[in-house]
């Protein structure tokens, strides 16, 4: 059985919010960084991507994530991620991610913390 990524998005105030369902895997990672190389990503200076509905993320998909950080903060941009799984929150831990990544729990936290010019 082939795993399967959605990928959702809409803007919401200054960010625009990508919406994970399924597994960041070997199989789904390129499809995600595809989608992270278009302008729609490009073109937004922050990002929030949702992580509810993501069962599974493999250190490629952490690798896609840990990039999208890094352009944006070249672009004096940020990237916040919202609402991980069980298991999804549990490989940023053992990896000591938290520290990279700013993580809300809900979507208005990571808007409000947008609008008041919180960055990476």
């Amino acid at each position: 059985m082939r795993s399967q990524l959605d990928i959702h998005t809409e803007q919401e105030g200054p960010a625009l919010i990508i919406t994970l369902a399924g597994m960041l895997d070997g199989h789904t990672c390129p499809q995600l960084d595809e989608f992270c190389s278009g302008d729609l990503i490009y073109t937004s200076q922050h990002i929030i991507i949702d992580l509810l509905q993501l069962s599974y993320v493999s250190s490629a998909g952490i690798s896609i994530f840990i990039g999208l950080q890094q352009s944006k903060r070249a672009r004096n941009g940020s990237v916040h991620l919202l609402n991980p799984s069980a298991a999804v929150a549990e490989v940023f831990n053992l990896l000591g991610l938290q520290a990279l990544f700013h993580i809300h729990g809900s979507r208005e936290a990571a808007v409000a913390a947008i609008k008041a010019g919180f960055k990476d």
